[in-house]
């Protein structure tokens, strides 16, 4: 299937904990750009495990099981460095995790009525399809597919009822009659590891250079400046390093 030209998308650089003089080049997030109809909107969203997100995400992703960085590259940088992220694609289990996550993301990207905007092909090179808008994620059996095929990559799928046919025009809809008004879609993906700095961080720039043609990439990283204290059980005194003493709940967060 032949997709619309791919344009890169303008980018403004976000704060990194890099040490070196030269600047992080800024990530090449793309997306295609197509003025005369709305793109749906791809939310990626990294963060600490707890809390959760709020709003739940439509998509899940959990990459705390990855291996942790040594703690000289956690102390030096965040997620968003390139020396960082440099490292972690070394690391085959990184690699074959955002690999998955990609493919799960795909397979709610690739059924939503309007991927792309090229649908114009899609409804010419598909037998029975032509004309024809629907949404695979419309229908309850459809949602529970989706569901399970997500769990097989390694995430959780929960938001699906959010994502149907309401949030655009009817389902029988003629491309041509489109409102250029349509509703857009936003499917909003969640990416956790221990604190939110490091591992999901680094996935989350790593997938928004994947090219997703017809959607708007966003970016979001929740619990970047968080600071990471090492607090370890005591003896119930309270810690004199942290401001208001301590909460009585007690974490190892070196694990980032």
């Amino acid at each position: 299937m032949a997709f619309p030209t791919i344009h890169k998308k303008p980018y403004t650089s976000r704060p990194s904990d890099d040490d070196s003089t030269e600047a992080t080049p800024p990530p090449e997030y793309v997306e295609n750009v197509l003025p005369d109809k709305r793109l749906h909107v791809l939310k990626l969203i990294s963060h600490g495990h707890s809390p959760p997100l709020n709003p739940a995400p439509h998509l899940k992703f959990d990459v705390r099981s990855l291996p942790n960085l040594p703690k000289h590259i956690r102390d030096a940088h965040n997620g968003t460095s390139k020396r960082l992220q440099e490292w972690l694609l070394r690391d085959s289990d990184f690699v074959v995790q955002r690999d998955m996550i990609v493919a799960g993301i795909r397979i709610v990207t690739g059924e939503i009525w309007g991927i792309g905007h090229e649908q114009t092909e899609i409804v010419e090179e598909v037998p029975g399809r032509a004309g024809k808008q629907r949404s695979w994620l419309s229908q309850d059996e459809d949602q529970d597919v989706v569901r399970e095929v997500i769990r097989e990559e390694g995430g959780e799928a929960e938001g699906m009822e959010d994502l149907t046919d309401e949030s655009g025009p009817p389902a029988d809809a003629e491309w041509s009659e489109l409102p250029s008004h349509f509703s857009q879609i936003e499917i909003r993906v969640g990416i956790s590891c221990a604190m939110g700095r490091h591992r999901s961080v680094a996935m989350v720039e790593n997938i928004a250079r994947e090219e997703w043609p017809g959607w708007e990439v966003r970016v979001e990283h929740r619990d970047i400046a968080k600071k990471s204290h090492n607090r370890k059980k005591s003896s119930g005194r309270k810690s004199r390093g942290i401001r208001g003493g301590s909460s009585g709940h007690h974490e190892d967060y070196d694990s980032c």
